[in-house]
């Protein structure tokens, strides 16, 4: 099997998609989260604030590329938000907020690495450490989290 590999818009997409629903989650995290006294909440904004920047600063390359970013589709972002209200209605301690977010920055670091192992030479080199600095605020990220566990 012949591995294809990854272009430019390949890439800036996966970033602009995965940052912008870890935004869209982690917002939605922190509202939920609005009139608890979790200690975690510090962390959880910069965890938003970082996912913000990653959206922003993928669009503006793929803007650059005269290419838009596809999101998730309004029914999985809907989906994840119901799910993060539900398991914080249930249990809103820091360790499952910690554990919640956890599972979902190492799905996406897991799966950037899977994906990208294989990237064109010809890919730019903005676009590149892009990648490598978004999966490096995934687990730096992972590493403040656990700290809650």
């Amino acid at each position: 099997m012949v591995m294809k590999m990854k272009s430019d818009y390949e890439i800036l997409n996966y970033v602009y998609k995965n940052a912008s629903m870890g935004y869209n989650s982690t917002f939605t995290l922190l509202k939920t989260l609005a009139n608890k006294e979790n200690k975690i909440k510090e962390v959880v904004q910069d965890i938003l604030n970082s996912y913000e920047q990653f959206t922003k600063k993928s669009e503006l390359l793929l803007a650059k590329i005269n290419q838009d970013g596809k999101k998730y589709s309004t029914m999985a972002t809907m989906s994840a938000d119901m799910g993060i209200k539900r398991k914080i209605n249930i249990d809103n301690s820091d360790v499952a907020v910690a554990e919640m977010l956890i599972k979902g920055l190492t799905m996406g670091k897991n799966e950037m690495e899977e994906l990208f192992s294989d990237i064109d030479k010809e890919v730019e080199h903005k676009i590149v450490d892009l990648m490598n600095d978004f999966k490096d605020f995934q687990a730096n990220a992972i590493k403040k989290l656990e700290k809650y566990l």
